[in-house]
């Protein structure tokens, strides 16, 4: 989904990457991607195809450091929804 915010040369639109939600913003020099459901994850590139490879490596490592640090992990999807890669990591962070 796209939609030009009005009054604004941005250009934003959603996907979903890891079973998360991901927004994604085109402003007249560069591309942003956040998680909402992930607060302070945040990406910046050169093009749209950057940010989704960057956010696609940001959001495993996200929930690493939430885990470390002992933080909620957020539990938006059942396990079976999750990617193969992201339902391993949380294997992974369960057993330690």
């Amino acid at each position: 989904m796209k939609k030009q915010v009005e009054k604004s040369p941005v250009l934003v639109s959603e996907g979903q990457v890891h079973g998360y939600r991901v927004v994604y913003e085109q402003i007249p020099t560069s591309w942003g991607a956040y998680a909402p459901d992930l607060p302070g994850l945040g990406v910046v590139g050169d093009s749209r195809e950057e940010v989704e490879r960057l956010i696609a490596e940001a959001i495993p490592i996200h929930l690493e450091e939430l885990a470390l640090d002992r933080q909620e992990r957020p539990w938006l999807y059942r396990s079976e929804e999750l990617s193969p890669e992201l339902r391993a990591i949380f294997a992974r962070i369960d057993a330690a």
